[in-house]
């Protein structure tokens, strides 16, 4: 699909090739004797010395014909099949019926068979041994887990029909099941729990047809297959009479359902492991396809190369030729002179004339200059070589400046027609750029065909918004870029923002999906903001991101503050690093309390750093910076090994009974081995596991739940505690609290301070409280400042605090001494 829209206008260069070959006719060569019959020896010479540049000139073209062209348009042919392939295979992941699937998959079957093809032209070429690398491995990998989607797409198709035939005897127990409720004012008290468990374990079975987590179906199918056991056991205790043998033929045709050749749960099981193979073999395919695409780009800047040397090398032999052949016709004779002239000057050097001057343009760029084709003979054949040629490089200028998948320009292309629009207009020009908000989650969660669906459309959309002049851009996945050249000031570069955003806004529909677009809008102005190309894409790329981070505003104008702000930030980014590797950070410790009785029961390790120069930083300021350099692996490292070794010189001065708790950034649960940094730490410095409580925010299960599960659970099987900060502050589902293995909330600092001023607070403190014990959680508070906050937590039931009325993050030696004084322990309250 690629290579059809890049060369849209353009001539199937295949179509004039013919497999034609240099060859020279008797033509030109006869008169070209005939007219030199009466020159000079020396004319004679200069004559032979013009016919042989010339020749080289042919042979140059016959190399660019022969041996460069056939290899650009089999490797473009190879991209147009690997797209075709994953245009197709797609549709045939979607398909619900096995006769669907088997149209589909014919056409999975046809691209296929085609990509095996170009893939063989390739192989066949004169440099097949520079150019195929690894084509035929990825081809055959190709085919190998295509078979694999196919089996798991049959496997999930005949489980899903088994499904819904075994849905029908299901539907019939439960008809029957109503039934029997209608009689419950005459039944036994066995009877009646007989009916209880029928009910149980279709309710079971209809749960599982539902669920689309395996582990669920599995568990589901289990449960139902013991009540069944007990429903089985029940029978004899039943009243004898039809009753009971209904009982026993109910239990019958449930136990079919449950344990059965066909069984639902096995089925439903079936359908989700075989949906799950096929999807993750499509990936795979998908990640195939992209080294295909690499590699074919790569191809074609190197033939590239050597395709414009082979250009110029033809340009200047023609050029030599056309001088040398004008020599030979002035050094002879006055006739001989009138001879060549009438032929020489006007049928050839005339002719190689218009030719050379074709061929200057079309090396200048100019790929729509007309090539002049009179004649049969040489001549003519090598314009119908140079036409092939432009064609073909018409195509490669394409596919080398054009977005395949929007067909806007990618990041070569704009900045090039960028920089041409910059130069030849003059005028005040604004550069936007758009970027859409959790793109990434729309591709996890429907799909990559629907993201690619999706940034098809918003390609549509903004080419509406965009006018004559002005020229659009996808730079990469979700980054797109509009330059717009007009004598517009900032409200109307504003106005401009804002149609794009209303533009964008919409919902798009693909499928039977329906998707929001979340549009955040950078832009900057030339020459006022930046004075060249590069310094205006930063700026805009700056101020897009500053529009991302702030979801009240998604459109931002550049400020110098945002580029100070980001020096400010590589500052402190190269500082940190520095202070790490030398020792400028230290720990503090808060002490975390038991409400009711006042006992120190452990503390938290916060980090400080006191910089050389500008004196202590704030958290605020680098812990940021440092997740987002990746500085807070080093960091996070130094803060556990730092922790386990002071809580391990407490211990061997008398302080065993407590725990100390670390925070841990989202970034380290998804870029570390967690569990096995923090068991290397334990080991190191000798400590139990149960000494240690890690703290992580909500906003790690909006990423990837399932890898944070994963992480956390490694860490809960060594004994560590984990506990939730900040809660209620960020992700807004309470289903993860019981998926994950936390066992301690904290109510986050800003909900307490005002806990006895503002009654919403009050209230909200109160629900998270009840929340974590009804999912058996302790509850820590932060912030506690006052006895009045005290009061309030102790008598809603919080089991544990921090804050300034107990103490301020101490140094160690101060936290050792207050830790032996437990000033707050009162009386245990019964």
């Amino acid at each position: 699909m690629t290579a059809k829209a890049g060369a849209s206008g353009v001539r199937d260069p295949l179509s004039s090739m013919e497999d034609e070959e240099p060859r020279f006719r008797f033509g030109i060569g006869a008169r070209l004797w005939t007219a030199f019959l009466t020159i000079t020896l020396l004319s004679g010479v200069v004559a032979g010395i013009a016919f042989h540049s010339y020749g080289q000139a042919t042979t140059t073209l016959a190399v660019i014909t022969q041996k460069r062209l056939p290899g650009i348009l089999a490797i473009a042919r190879l991209a147009e099949d690997s797209n075709g392939l994953l245009t197709a295979l797609p549709n045939a992941l979607l398909v619900r019926d096995a006769n669907t699937l088997a149209d589909r998959w014919r056409e999975v079957a046809l691209a296929e068979g085609r990509l095996h093809d170009a893939v063989r032209v390739v192989a066949s070429l004169p440099d097949a041994d520079n150019w195929f690398g690894g084509f035929s491995e990825l081809s055959g990998r190709i085919s190998a887990i295509l078979q694999v989607i196919l089996s798991a797409l049959q496997a999930n198709q005949e489980a899903q029909r088994l499904v819904a035939a075994e849905s029908v005897q299901l539907g019939i127990l439960q008809q029957e099941y109503r039934l029997m409720l209608n009689e419950e004012a005459g039944l036994a008290p066995a009877e009646i729990r007989f009916l209880v468990m029928a009910n149980e374990a279709t309710s079971m079975l209809g749960e599982s047809l539902v669920s689309p987590d395996l582990n669920r179906v599995t568990a589901l199918n289990q449960r139902a297959h013991e009540v069944l056991e007990r429903m089985r056991a029940a029978v004899p205790d039943l009243p004898a009479g039809p009753r009971r043998e209904a009982a026993a033929g109910y239990c019958t045709r449930l136990g079919a359902l449950v344990d059965g050749p066909a069984a639902l749960g096995r089925q439903r099981a079936l359908a989700l492991k075989a949906a799950t193979v096929a999807t993750t073999q499509f990936d795979q395919v998908r990640t195939l396809a992209d080294q295909f695409n690499a590699r074919v780009q790569g191809m074609l800047a190197g033939i590239k190369v050597g395709v414009d040397a082979d250009r110029l090398n033809a340009e200047r032999q023609l050029r030599v030729s056309k001088m040398l052949i004008t020599l030979a016709g002035t050094a002879g004779l006055l006739i001989a002179v009138l001879v060549a002239w009438l032929y020489v000057g006007r049928g050839i050097v005339g002719r190689l004339n218009r030719l050379s001057a074709s061929m200057r343009r079309i090396a200048g760029g100019q790929l729509n200059t007309p090539i002049p084709m009179m004649g049969d003979d040489e001549i003519a054949g090598m314009a119908r070589s140079l036409s092939v040629f432009r064609d073909a490089m018409a195509r490669i200028d394409y596919l080398a400046s054009n977005d395949p998948l929007t067909h806007l320009f990618n990041r070569h292309g704009f900045h090039a027609a960028a920089a041409r629009l910059l130069a030849d207009s003059g005028r005040r020009a604004f550069l936007y750029r758009v970027n859409l908000r959790r793109f990434k989650d729309v591709n996890q969660t429907f799909g990559y065909h629907t993201g690619d669906s999706l940034l098809a459309e918003v390609a549509s959309r903004l080419r509406q918004v965009i006018r004559g002049e002005d020229i659009a851009a996808r730079l990469g996945a979700d980054d797109f870029a509009l330059m717009t050249v007009d004598d517009l000031d900032t409200e109307a570069a504003w106005r401009v923002c804002e149609d794009i955003r209303d533009a964008l806004s919409l919902p798009v529909v693909v499928g039977h999906v329906s998707v929001d677009l979340h549009p955040c809008i950078g832009f900057a102005c030339w020459p006022a903001d930046a004075p060249d190309l590069v310094s205006l894409e930063r700026c805009a790329e700056l101020a897009a991101q500053r529009a991302k981070d702030d979801t009240g505003n998604p459109i931002q104008r550049f400020e110098l503050s945002m580029a100070e702000d980001m020096e400010a930030s590589a500052r402190v980014r190269q500082d940190l690093r520095a202070g790490i590797e030398c020792g400028d950070l230290h720990l503090l410790y808060q002490p975390k309390v038991a409400l009711r009785s006042g006992r120190l029961v452990g503390m938290e390790a916060l980090v400080r750093w006191d910089h050389p120069r500008h004196g202590r930083i704030s958290p605020d300021r680098f812990i940021p910076v440092a997740e987002s350099s990746g500085l807070i692996i080093p960091l996070g490292e130094w803060v556990l090994r730092e922790c386990c070794r002071q809580m391990q010189v407490w211990r061997a001065a008398g302080l065993t009974d407590l725990r100390v708790s670390i925070n841990m950034s989202p970034v380290q649960v998804f870029s570390q081995d967690v569990a096995s940094m923090v068991a290397a730490a334990l080991v190191e410095t000798d400590l139990p596991p149960e000494v240690l409580e890690v703290e992580i925010t909500e906003g790690v299960f909006v990423h990837d739940e399932d890898r944070a599960r994963q992480q956390l659970e490694g860490l809960r099987d060594m004994g560590i505690a984990l506990s939730i900060d900040d809660f209620g502050t960020g992700y807004s589902a309470l289903s993860y609290l019981k998926r994950l293995p936390v066992s301690i909330l904290k109510i986050d600092q800003s909900f307490v301070r005002e806990i006895t001023t503002k009654p919403e607070n009050a209230r909200l403190c109160r629900a998270i409280i009840g929340v974590g014990h009804d999912f058996g959680l302790d509850v820590v508070a932060e912030g506690i400042e006052t006895a009045d906050h005290l009061a309030f937590l102790r008598s809603e039931g919080c089991d544990y605090g921090q804050g300034y009325h107990f103490a301020k993050p101490l140094e160690p030696d101060a936290f050792f001494e207050l830790a032996k004084a437990q000033p707050w322990l009162i009386r245990e309250v019964p």
